[in-house]
């Protein structure tokens, strides 16, 4: 059986076409595949040069963290494989300090010799093919050495790849989607910000939060060798040298601010909290531990200390849920208790978390249902004033007439100048989203909800969807008749939930839907 499978290296994707075989793993045929296939591409080949080749995979076990492919795991068709370089030992690498014993022969074969020059062979000698080796291999040493000596150029390259924490050419971060998204709509100048942020986080990780000068040169070079929009400067990547080397600079001085320590009556430093690093070196919370987090999280929330909030959620999430489902009447109640379930971010993460989705396959399946109902509703162009306007016709195909005049709509568009009442909203009031447009994109969005509101960074249409998904989720409100239908359909086709309603008007609308070509 033909299979399909996908190798992603950093932000490229190799398609790999292969039919499993009895005597050969899988494993061993991506692999030999993969690189038949870089053979073509001078930027893959120079980066898989000399490296031992690792192939991994999402595991659901370790919540689709990446784990290593085994050699006799089978691949399944359309899987994607991630692929991890690692440096060869030097002993597996060959060194080429001699010429080579085809090379010696082809010197040694016999020259056809025209007579027009005046040159005859009388007799021909032995050739000492030691003696030859020997002397080549000192002309071609000497010949190199002089070359670097004569290119500055070229001993600055030899001398930048030969350390660092960041090699040239190095392998980019994959992009999240939100990244894709802003790639695919902006266009990577107008986007720059985000992506020399996402950029200048990876080097702060890759480094141990000490990056070089060579490191801040290598990733600089890197970037521009795949984006070339971004080139500019001394050597063509000095401007993004920059703002990475000024990203660093800030994230570090933010970090030095937050983390002013408290000192004890004698005067000493003690830490801020010590919970964090029980957490870290416990295999499973204690009771204790459970209980010293639930505190964490009443405290107010701060952004810069997102990692560990979600930590903190994710270990008291069943006892939270308890309470969330059981006790808890409001969701103004909810959040003043837990502040962190009043941001875009942490709701998104405890909705993912409870519904054991990825972000990206979550994503994913938005943009089908999107794509669907361009299609349902015969749109040309799928730019966010189009998506915007599938929302609009989407909830009057499918609001419940008879609660239209007692209920604001689920979706409700304004101009970016218009007035901001609708982000007031009364009390125990379901959720509902609120965006403000300009000519060509979506200004800015909220979820808005029981006396409450949560504004969605950098918004998209498809943020829009999973924030509103997720809130009635997270903060386990009771949807009003009157957005049944709509949000019913959304779950069936992001989530993948059975329908439950017996409306006919939802019920010809899935079937008109599922019967498009």
């Amino acid at each position: 059986m033909e299979k399909k499978v996908y190798c992603v290296i950093g932000e490229r994707c190799k398609r790999i076409t292969f039919s499993s075989n009895n005597f050969i793993s899988d494993v061993k045929i991506v692999r030999d595949a993969f690189i038949k296939a870089c053979n073509n591409d001078v930027v893959l080949r120079s980066m898989i040069n000399n490296k031992e080749i690792v192939l991994q995979k999402n595991d659901v076990d370790r919540n689709n963290k990446l784990c290593d492919i085994e050699e006799d795991d089978e691949i399944e068709d359309k899987s994607e494989v991630n692929i991890l370089l690692f440096e060869k030992p030097s002993s597996l690498v060959i060194e080429s300090s001699s010429p080579s014993t085809s090379f010696i022969s082809d010197i040694t074969q016999d020259i056809p010799i025209d007579d027009t020059y005046g040159i005859k062979i009388l007799h021909s000698e032995p050739i000492d093919i030691k003696v030859l080796h020997t002397e080549l291999a000192t002309d071609l040493n000497d010949f190199t050495s002089r070359k670097i000596q004569n290119s500055p150029v070229l001993t600055e390259v030899i001398s930048k790849e030969s350390s660092g924490s960041i090699p040239y050419p190095a392998v980019l971060p994959s992009l999240s989607y939100d990244l894709q998204i802003k790639l695919k709509t902006d266009g990577i100048l107008k986007a720059q910000r985000y992506f020399i942020a996402h950029w200048g986080q990876y080097l702060w990780e890759a480094t141990n939060t000490k990056p070089t000068k060579l490191d801040y040169s290598n990733l600089a070079r890197s970037i521009v060798a795949a984006y070339s929009e971004l080139a500019g400067g001394r050597n063509g990547c000095e401007i993004v040298r920059v703002q990475l080397s000024t990203w660093i600079r800030n994230h570090r001085a933010n970090m030095k601010k937050n983390q002013t320590q408290k000192r004890d009556y004698e005067g000493k430093p003690k830490s801020a909290t010590t919970f964090a690093s029980v957490v870290q070196t416990s295999t499973a919370p204690t009771e204790s531990d459970i209980t010293n987090a639930l505190k964490e999280l009443e405290k107010k929330f701060m952004e810069n200390n997102a990692s560990h909030i979600k930590r903190l959620l994710k270990i008291t999430m069943p006892v939270r849920r308890q309470w969330i489902e059981n006790k808890s009447n409001r969701i103004n109640e909810i959040v003043k208790k837990y502040p962190s379930l009043q941001y875009y971010e942490m709701l998104l993460f405890e909705f993912f978390n409870m519904k054991s989705i990825t972000e990206e396959t979550f994503f994913e399946k938005i943009d089908v249902m999107i794509n669907k109902q361009i299609q349902y509703f015969s749109i040309k162009e799928a730019d966010q004033i189009s998506q915007v306007q599938i929302l609009e016709r989407l909830q009057k195909e499918l609001i419940y007439k008879k609660c239209k005049k007692r209920y604001s709509m689920l979706f409700i568009i304004k101009e970016v100048l218009c007035s901001t009442e609708d982000l007031t909203t009364s009390e125990k009031e379901a959720p509902r989203a609120v965006i403000y447009m300009t000519n060509e994109e979506i200004a800015s969005a909220y979820i808005v909800a029981d006396e409450i509101k949560v504004k969605i960074p950098q918004p998209t249409v498809h943020k829009v969807i999973a924030g509103l998904l997720s809130g009635y989720y997270v903060w386990h409100m009771e949807c009003p008749k009157s957005y049944a239908n709509i949000l019913e359909y959304m779950e069936h086709e992001i989530l993948s939930t059975s329908l439950k309603s017996r409306s006919t008007v939802l019920m010809k609308f899935v079937r008109d839907c599922d019967n498009l070509k």
